[in-house]
């Protein structure tokens, strides 16, 4: 969604923690909401997964932000 010598940067995030984890172990899947062409506002969830039981145990939402042309911000 960006060029190759883009950096990115997280302008603003908020997690919320819903549980403890408490399983046999975590998927994380996270997404792109909103693109643009300096801000992008992402979303992520955590899951545990216990004896096939899934159970959401956080969630972010995050706006980063794209830096071109910028060195001392690289990827």
């Amino acid at each position: 969604l960006m060029p190759s010598d883009a950096g990115v940067l997280t302008a603003e995030f908020k997690i919320n923690f819903f549980f403890f984890f408490t399983g046999d172990y975590l998927v994380a899947t996270g997404r792109v909401e909103k693109p643009g062409r300096n801000l992008m506002v992402t979303t992520g969830e955590v899951v545990a997964v216990k004896d096939g039981v899934r159970r959401k145990v956080a969630l972010i939402v995050a706006t980063m932000m794209v830096v071109s042309g910028n060195h001392s911000v690289q990827n």
